[in-house]
C-alpha cells in the first residue's frame, strides 16, 4: 500500500520445503512477489535490503522487508534469463557479460564480508570446507557415498590450500546461481535475486554452479 500498489487478480502460490512464494498481480501486467523463508534462511530479507544499498543495479530493491520474520516483498524485474534462453539465442558474449557483472558485484562486496556475516549469512571459508565435509560423515548416506566422501577429503584439503594461497578474499556467494535466479530485462543487463542459500565464502566457488 505504501507504494500505491493494490492486488488486482488471483494469487499464485508456490509451496516448497524451503520457502513459500506468492505472486500477486498489481495492475496491468505488473506483479510483485512475497517470499517467506525457513529459519535457516531468515537472513534473506535483511541481506536483500542491504545488497540494494551496497550494490544497486546488480540486485532487486525490495519493496518491503520484515527482517525478524524473514519476509520480503519484491518487484518483478522479468523476464528471467531462463525464459530468454527458451525463446532466443544467447551468445557467448552474453554469458561473459553475466559473469563479469556477478564477479564485479562479488568484488565490491569483499569489504562487506563481516557485515554480511552479522546479518546471519553463514560463513564457509576455504579452510573450513573440510569440516563441512566431515559433518556429512554422520549424515544418512549409502556406504558407497560415504566411502566416496572420505576418499575425496585429501583432495579437498589440497584444493582449499590452493585457493587460500591465491589471497583472494572471501565474499558473498549466491550458492544457488542458475538461469532461474537471474532477470535479464535487456541484452547485457542482469539482476541477481533469491539469496536464501547465500554464504560468505571463496568467490571462485560460484564457478562450480
Amino acid at each position: 500500500a505504501a507504494h500505491g500498489l493494490r492486488p488486482t487478480g488471483r494469487w499464485r502460490v508456490r509451496l516448497r520445503p524451503w520457502s513459500v512464494l506468492l505472486r500477486l498481480c498489481v495492475g496491468g501486467d505488473g506483479a510483485v512477489w512475497f517470499k517467506a523463508g525457513p529459519p535457516a534462511g531468515a537472513f534473506e530479507g535483511a541481506l536483500t535490503a542491504s545488497l540494494a544499498r551496497w550494490v544497486p543495479g546488480h540486485v532487486l530493491e525490495p519493496l518491503a522487508v520484515d527482517a525478524a520474520r524473514g519476509w520480503s516483498l519484491l518487484p518483478d524485474r522479468g523476464p528471467l534469463l531462463r525464459d530468454v534462453l527458451a525463446r532466443e539465442p544467447v551468445g557467448p558474449g552474453d554469458w561473459e557479460q553475466l559473469l563479469r557483472q556477478y564477479a564485479a558485484m562479488q568484488h565490491a562486496l569483499t569489504s562487506r564480508a563481516t557485515e554480511i556475516e552479522r546479518l546471519g549469512v553463514p560463513a564457509v571459508p576455504a579452510g573450513a570446507a573440510a569440516g563441512v565435509l566431515d559433518r556429512l560423515d554422520t549424515a544418512p548416506l549409502s556406504a558407497r557415498d560415504r566411502a566416496a566422501l572420505r576418499e575425496l577429503r585429501p583432495r579437498l584439503l589440497d584444493w582449499c590450500a590452493e585457493l587460500t594461497a591465491l589471497g583472494v578474499p572471501d565474499s558473498l556467494d549466491h550458492a544457488d546461481l542458475h538461469d532461474g535466479q537471474v532477470f535479464r530485462p535487456a541484452p547485457g543487463r542482469f539482476t541477481f535475486f533469491d539469496w536464501g542459500d547465500a554464504v560468505v565464502a571463496q568467490p571462485f566457488s560460484s564457478l562450480a554452479v
